[in-house]
């Protein structure tokens, strides 16, 4: 083939798409049900990355990405539903899509679930759902559904007040870096003495061995 007719095949293919950029071709996938391009275009637009920020085009193209199952965008859709980000605020829907996204697995949509259940937010007040939702998070090491746990320990919500399972959380809470958690098991071992604390260390080791 010579020079001019290769010029020629590639200025044509070029014209006929070849040349697309990618958001473009991230386009095309998504249209044609291509679920993690639906779900990468609802973070590009929510972050504003390499596109204009657009709340409303997030919530579009995660609200797609959700509906064929995809775990994070259900959290996504439920956070902008939550917050009335783009979408008009809606707890209870928001609870439906961290429901969904909390069965398969996600453990930051367990723990908002679990926290949605405990204050009754979007969902009636059940203390044994959230302790249910934070139980499974907490077993995935998120630290904040560790330290929910403690806090329903220590002041005996939805479960029987117990200061050294609270501790054990608090620990496990804290060995993961949160601060609140260190704090709280610093102040709690205040009401407990040396065998106790023992005791509540031990435990902590038996829950996280049990993960």
């Amino acid at each position: 083939m010579n020079s001019r007719l290769f010029i020629c095949l590639t200025a044509a293919l070029w014209v006929m798409g070849c040349g697309k950029s990618d958001l473009d071709k991230k386009e095309e996938l998504a249209e044609r049900g291509d679920t993690t391009a639906q779900f990468e275009l609802g973070v590009m637009y929510y972050l504003g990355d390499e596109v204009d920020q657009d709340f409303v085009a997030a919530a579009r193209w995660y609200r797609r990405a959700a509906g064929n199952g995809h775990a994070s965008a259900q959290y996504n859709l439920g956070r902008m539903l939550q917050f009335g980000e783009g979408l008009v605020e809606n707890d209870s829907e928001a609870a439906e899509w961290y429901q969904r996204a909390a069965e398969q697995g996600l453990a930051v949509a367990q723990y908002n679930l679990g926290w949605m259940y405990e204050n009754g937010e979007g969902v009636t007040e059940q203390d044994q759902e959230a302790l249910k939702w934070y139980q499974q998070a907490a077993a995935q090491e998120y630290a904040a559904a560790q330290y929910n746990l403690g806090v329903m320990h220590q002041s005996g919500e939805g479960v029987e007040l117990n200061l050294i399972e609270a501790y054990a959380w608090y620990n496990l809470a804290a060995s993961n870096g949160h601060e609140a958690a260190a704090a709280g098991k610093v102040k709690l071992a205040e009401f407990l003495d040396r065998s106790q604390i023992d005791e509540a260390q031990s435990r902590s080791r038996q829950l996280r061995e049990g993960f």
